[in-house]
């Protein structure tokens, strides 16, 4: 039912901001033109939105009385400038918000944060998603529905399931601000849609390539592989936050990092078996990057990286490694990979299939067997099959990253 109603409320903007748009002068029309990481944007607008007061009281009064002036204003040309720069640039729930929070700033430049939070907020609602305003004494704060997991944003259970998350958060210098501890104002879309952080398809972001040269040594021959990167691509996940690691496994590669680095791949293990090609693909996730833990190399606890950071960046872990793994894996070879969540580390297995496995330790998983393979080591002794030392009897979670694509 949330579903259905969130769908009709989506409609009935999208046809209002239709019918206004092709009536709309051109002399009530304004545009802000910037950089979407990297992508060059035109967001128009109506220029009585700029307009729009608010007395910098911190409470319910003072934000109902905000969107209800929001609502006489033409809104209708800006709703529609979004929902077209979303869907041209294939933008997911999270990446939209960054869209809302980059026009606030244009649109706004000498407005405190909190109006650009309310600004924000209600174009979230008209976009459809279940929001909710918390505040402290002199801090607006924006939260989103979802049941999705995420690690370093402030979140409020929900009654029936899923949580609150503040999302606003994300940009401020501290995050000590929690959600629990807030007073909330309900939106008026209590019916809304789930906010969705998971990374099925990568923004269309514009093409752009740093190189990098991954050397590593595989049978005691060394290997040099030329990867390009997309810049806009790493800048963007700067900004992402910290999601469970099976959503960090779904996070494709680009376009730029796919085209540069599987051909040669691909290349490599042609005339090798699948044991020999994972083989060499452990060498390289093993050998081709420093070790380091996240505290030390990026001064963060738990920083946990898409396949095309890791290659990217010069240090990366455990969950990085399994990640990129993975992903080489699945593209490469087509088997069945899954990711072995320990207490304090990652790893991965793989099913190699017609009941084929290695070492001694057979890992069953929906009715197939998989072998451990460690894409992290230490060291490049550890044959496919091998655990770890001081791991071979230490349980561990099955993560599917795949199960969700």
């Amino acid at each position: 039912m949330k579903k259905i109603i969130s769908t009709i409320i989506l409609l009935t903007n999208l046809l209002i901001t239709l019918s206004y748009t092709l009536h709309a002068s051109n002399d009530d029309i304004g545009q802000i033109n910037f950089n979407y990481f990297g992508t060059p944007i035109s967001i128009q607008y109506s220029k009585d939105m700029i307009a729009v007061p608010w007395d910098n009281e911190i409470s319910e009064q003072s934000f109902r009385i905000f969107r209800d002036k929001m609502q006489t204003v033409e809104y209708f040309p800006l709703l529609s400038s979004l929902f077209y720069t979303r869907n041209e640039l294939h933008l997911n729930d999270w990446c939209y918000y960054l869209l809302l929070v980059m026009t606030a700033n244009q649109l706004y430049p000498t407005q405190n944060d909190n109006y650009k939070t309310l600004f924000t907020w209600f174009f979230m609602e008209k976009a459809g998603y279940t929001v909710q305003l918390n505040y402290v004494k002199d801090e607006v704060i924006l939260s989103v529905y979802t049941t999705d997991e995420v690690y370093d944003l402030p979140r409020r259970p929900d009654e029936v399931k899923g949580w609150f998350i503040d999302i606003s958060s994300h940009f401020r210098k501290s995050n000590s601000i929690s959600a629990f501890k807030t007073n909330f104002f309900a939106s008026s879309t209590d019916f809304g849609k789930s906010f969705s952080f998971a990374f099925r398809e990568l923004p269309a972001l514009s093409s752009a390539s740093d190189n990098k040269m991954l050397t590593f040594k595989h049978d005691n021959v060394y290997d040099t592989l030329r990867v390009q990167i997309n810049p806009n691509v790493i800048k963007l996940m700067t900004y992402y936050p910290q999601l469970s690691i099976g959503e960090h496994a779904c996070t494709p590669l680009s376009q730029t990092a796919y085209a540069s680095l599987l051909p040669q791949l691909r290349e490599r293990i042609k005339t090798r078996t699948n044991y020999e090609a994972i083989r060499y693909l452990l060498s390289f996730t093993r050998q081709a990057f420093k070790y380091e833990t996240d505290l030390t190399a990026y001064n963060i606890q738990n920083l946990t990286f898409s396949a095309e950071q890791t290659l990217n960046y010069p240090a990366s872990d455990c969950e990085d490694r399994a990640i990129l793994f993975v992903t080489l894996v699945k593209e490469l070879l087509g088997l069945d990979v899954v990711l072995l969540d320990f207490p304090d580390h990652a790893s991965a297995a793989v099913c190699f299939g017609d009941e084929q496995v290695y070492g001694s330790k057979i890992i069953k998983y929906k009715g197939k067997q998989f072998t451990i393979c460690e894409p992290t080591g230490p060291g490049n002794h550890l044959q496919p099959g091998d655990f770890p030392e001081g791991l071979e009897e230490v349980s561990f979670g099955i993560i599917d990253p795949y199960r969700v694509r």
